[in-house]
């Protein structure tokens, strides 16, 4: 993260790969398969970061700037899966800053 320039930094969220390893040989059929799936997700967010953003849940790391910036305003209270709730308000609240820059270079905002 420290090689990244300071917007692209501040727009950042990490998330390590989960890997649903622990008892994934003795579970039955199905929820193997699922774990399975899940790991393969995972993998493939990694290898395709450029493609497409990554889904981010349950263990994750943001920047203090991005948390309390204007148009994210931390974490709601009043959510149970904040984890997708806060990747989304950052997701959103970036292609509307980007917009909002958009606007002011070319003279449109009031």
């Amino acid at each position: 993260g420290l090689c990244l320039p300071k917007y692209e930094r501040a727009w950042s969220i990490w998330q390590p790969p989960i890997l649903l390893m622990r008892n994934l040989f003795s579970c039955p059929g199905p929820t193997r398969v699922s774990g399975y799936a899940t790991i393969l997700f995972d993998l493939a967010g990694l290898a395709n970061q450029r493609f497409s953003s990554h889904l981010c849940y349950s263990a994750y790391s943001i920047t203090l700037a991005l948390a309390s910036h204007s148009l994210v305003s931390g974490w709601d209270r009043d959510v149970i899966a904040e984890d997708h709730h806060m990747f989304c308000k950052c997701y959103f609240a970036s292609i509307w800053d980007q917009l909002q820059v958009t606007d002011r270079r070319v003279g449109l905002s009031d």
